[in-house]
C-alpha cells in the first residue's frame, strides 16, 4: 500500500507537470496520500482506494472517448 501510495504521489506530479488531461486524473493521485487517511479513518480502509480508482477510471474514459487521430504520440 506504502509503495501504491508514493508511486501514486509521484505520477500524479510527472502528470501535471506532462500537461495530461483530463487533470482530475493528476489531481486525484495527488489527493490519495490525503484522502487516504481521511477515508480510512472516517469510513473503511477499502474505502481509500476510491480516489485512486477514480483517477484510472476517469483516464480510462477519456482514453475510449477519444476522437480517432487524438491520441498521436508526443514527441520530447
Amino acid at each position: 500500500m506504502l509503495i501504491g501510495l508514493i508511486g501514486g504521489l509521484v505520477l500524479g506530479i510527472g502528470l501535471l507537470r506532462r500537461g495530461f488531461r483530463p487533470r482530475a486524473t493528476a489531481v486525484l493521485l495527488l489527493l490519495w496520500l490525503p484522502l487516504f487517511f481521511v477515508l480510512s479513518g472516517l469510513i473503511a480502509a477499502g474505502a481509500a482506494l476510491l480516489p485512486m480508482l477514480w483517477a484510472f477510471g476517469v483516464a480510462g474514459w477519456s482514453l475510449a472517448t477519444a476522437p480517432e487521430g487524438a491520441l498521436e504520440p508526443v514527441r520530447v
